[in-house]
């Protein structure tokens, strides 16, 4: 699931603050919490899934920042992995129920969010990005850490000053520490 971005500017105000909330290793965690496996494989690759992904969370407490992205990325695609046509991890249902689970619950997630007039800017594959009035910051950590519990995957919250979009996959943000992150070809410039 992706929304679909317009090209726009957004800045941390007194009155709003913008809010990004992702789910850590989220892919890889619908794995494991709903069992998905290709099914010409034992209970083993669960098994290994899980252990790759507590490894990461280790790594990143621990200060290994470059192991932890690296077992990110092998875990990562993982999921990608279960439709290639060209790897023997290949089960297209499995594929489709991680798929269509992660979509619902980010539905669900969005769906909670708008009801409580919570101003979402941008959802992606694993998150939700929301420019939150300050009245309703209390409520907003309710809601994700709600749905955080229910889809029993932790959440990681990070706070920006600017976020700068040509759409979903392009853009600037600049965090509460002036941490400045990139994606994408607009913005893969030194600044």
């Amino acid at each position: 699931v992706h929304s679909n971005d317009k090209p726009k500017k957004f800045k941390t105000t007194d009155q709003k603050t913008i809010i990004d909330c992702d789910f850590s290793s989220y892919y890889p965690n619908i794995l494991i919490n709903y069992k998905i496996k290709p099914r010409h494989l034992s209970d083993d690759f669960l098994n290994i899934v899980e252990k790759l992904t507590k490894e990461i969370v280790k790594d990143k407490t621990e200060g290994r920042k470059k192991d932890a992205d690296i077992k990110k990325i092998v875990i990562n695609s993982i999921y990608g992995l279960l439709g290639s046509d060209y790897y023997w991890l290949k089960d297209i249902k499995a594929l489709l129920r991680v798929t269509i689970a992660g979509q619902l619950w980010l539905a669900r997630f969005c769906e909670e969010l708008l009801l409580n007039n919570i101003e979402v800017i941008s959802l992606n594959t694993d998150g939700i990005l929301c420019l939150v009035e300050k009245n309703q910051e209390e409520k907003y950590y309710e809601i994700c850490n709600n749905i955080s519990e229910e889809v029993n995957i932790a959440v990681e919250f990070t706070k920006y000053k600017d976020y700068i979009r040509k759409d979903v996959n392009n853009y600037l943000s600049i965090d509460a520490e002036n941490k400045i992150k990139q994606k994408g070809k607009y913005f893969t410039t030194e600044i």
